[in-house]
Formats: C-alpha cells, sequence, structure tokens
C-alpha cells in the first residue's frame, strides 16, 4: 500500500498492485491473505482487526509495534 505520490515507487521496488491507502479500502479488495506485516505508526486497534480480517484463517500477523501489544477485546473481536 502507499499513497497515489508513491504508486510508481512501489511499483519500482517490484509490487505487481499497489492500493492507494488514502483512497481504496483495502480490506474490500484483499482476502485469503498468507501474511500481514504491520508497520503502520497508527496505533488503533480497529485498524488492527480490519487487517486481520484479510488473512487466511490461521495464517500470520506480525507487528514491528512492540510498544502496541496485542489485548483479549482485540483477539476476542477479530
Amino acid at each position: 500500500m502507499a499513497s497515489k505520490d508513491n504508486v510508481a515507487y512501489v511499483k519500482e521496488l517490484g509490487a505487481d498492485e499497489v492500493i492507494d491507502y488514502k483512497t481504496q479500502n483495502y480490506e474490500e479488495l484483499l482476502r485469503d491473505v498468507d501474511l500481514v506485516l504491520e508497520a503502520s505508526p497508527t496505533r488503533n486497534n480497529s485498524e488492527r482487526i480490519k487487517a486481520i480480517s484479510v488473512l487466511k484463517d490461521g495464517e500470520i500477523f506480525v507487528s514491528v509495534n512492540t510498544d502496541f501489544p496485542f489485548n483479549d477485546a482485540l483477539m476476542k473481536s477479530s
């Protein structure tokens, strides 16, 4: 995902498709994803729930945000 200003750059890095996170809802476009890597500076459980919702059952969610741990409420809602 990238903003429209960075689409060309992300494609240069090797992306086949780029979702503009400012104008598109990735949770409506993606399904059955094997891995989600959360590196967003947003500390928001509703955003995490959206990210988890695109995963295949039993697949992997990784967050680099060590200062924003999972909590029981988040796990019950996903």
